[in-house]
């Protein structure tokens, strides 16, 4: 007995003193601020415009308990802010790479080998707390530390890494790799290419030119390309679209494919509701088979449709219930597409709504279907 007092002593010190052992600082391993110098263009000031659209990268510092935070992260929610602040000061000194500070300290493991891009952000993509924060930079600003249920978010705005374009490429017979649809030589196709580049400066429409001209497979979707981003498309042509403004025009421009003429588009994803309702044997996934005939599933639709109408209607409630489609469970709700994404007919339906608008009833494939733009 005389022994086992000392010796428990000695445990119950050595407990104590591993308790209360001091933390490493949460911003141990990052660079010093010592010596770093402010970079005035990089601190948020107002805008006096707020752009449609902004291009986001961004730096995440997680905590535990923060959702999606991987088990690794022991930081706790202070923790994590001081962090996250140091690295603000790190961000916004004069010739700090952002990229670099990405690639060495977020936690987010889906965008930190992007250099943490998130791309062109639309209102109402991003959660509330981040929308708001990114909007209110200027290219080349970063945002304070914003909090996000994933953690805390560092924001930097930058020129757009993403674009869309569409085009026409008017070939001849011998041409590499593309075919004319109609057989012609060299010189219809560069007299044709410049013939309708004069009609487009005349006010024809591209995408119809296109479809009646153009020898690439896209010619029946106008030509239109889906979103794409920097070093994912042929390097000619990401030049010709990267040198043209927002709806500009290329000259016909001569590669051994063909003539091509470029018009670089807006980059905008929109996002709707859709109710779906189909006839014959056709089923969506995870439902039973759905057996109204044609008649049957467009006299639901048309019922449907109209009691959409009423502005007290809830259009996702209407769909979980009576939709037929994947998107059922979720109220018919859709992720957000650009042009070039989804079947060509559904999509010339949902770019000519207005946010809030709901369409006619429309025939695809074996299906009748409604959709509600959302933004």
């Amino acid at each position: 007995m005389f022994l086992q007092r000392p010796l428990c002593c000695l445990l119950m010190v050595l407990l104590v003193s591993a308790c209360t052992k001091p933390q490493p600082s949460p911003t141990a391993d990052l660079p010093e601020l010592a010596g770093l110098e402010v970079d005035p263009a990089r601190l948020p000031t107002p805008q006096p415009k707020p752009p449609q659209t902004v291009s986001i990268s961004h730096i995440l510092v997680s905590y535990k308990g923060a959702k999606e935070a991987y088990r690794k992260i022991k930081l706790t929610r202070a923790q994590a802010n001081q962090r996250a602040r140091h690295l603000v000061k790190i961000a916004r000194a004069k010739d700090q790479d952002f990229t670099k500070l990405v690639e060495q300290f977020s936690d987010d493991t889906k965008t930190s080998n992007s250099a943490g891009d998130l791309y062109v952000i639309g209102r109402g993509e991003l959660h509330p707390n981040l929308e708001e924060a990114a909007f209110k930079l200027g290219l080349g600003q970063i945002s304070g530390p914003v909090e996000s249920p994933k953690g805390f978010h560092i924001l930097y705005r930058h020129s757009p890494t993403e674009a869309q374009a569409a085009e026409i490429l008017i070939t001849y017979d011998g041409a590499k790799k593309y075919e004319p649809r109609i057989s012609r030589s060299y010189t219809q196709a560069k007299d044709l290419a410049a013939q309708i580049r004069q009609r487009i400066d005349s006010g024809e429409d591209f995408v119809q030119l296109a479809i009646k001209h153009s020898d690439l497979p896209n010619y029946d979707r106008g030509g239109i390309f889906p979103i794409f981003r920097k070093g994912t498309r042929k390097p000619k042509f990401e030049e010709i679209v990267w040198n043209l403004p927002v709806g500009g025009l290329s000259e016909s421009v001569e590669t051994l494919t063909g003539f091509h003429i470029v018009k670089r588009l807006k980059v905008q994803r929109i996002q709707v509701r859709s109710m779906r309702i189909n006839y014959l044997s056709e089923s969506a996934k995870g439902n039973k088979p759905v057996m109204h005939s044609r008649e049957e599933a467009q006299g639901l639709a048309e019922k449907i449709h109209n009691r959409l109408l009423d502005p007290q209607a809830d259009f996702a409630a209407e769909a979980a219930e009576f939709s037929e489609g994947a998107a059922r469970q979720k109220g018919g709700l859709k992720q957000p597409f650009g042009l070039g994404q989804i079947p060509y007919p559904i999509e010339l339906v949902a770019f000519e709504l207005a946010p809030g608008d709901i369409s006619d009833v429309f025939e695809h494939g074996t299906s009748f279907i409604i959709l509600k733009r959302i933004r």
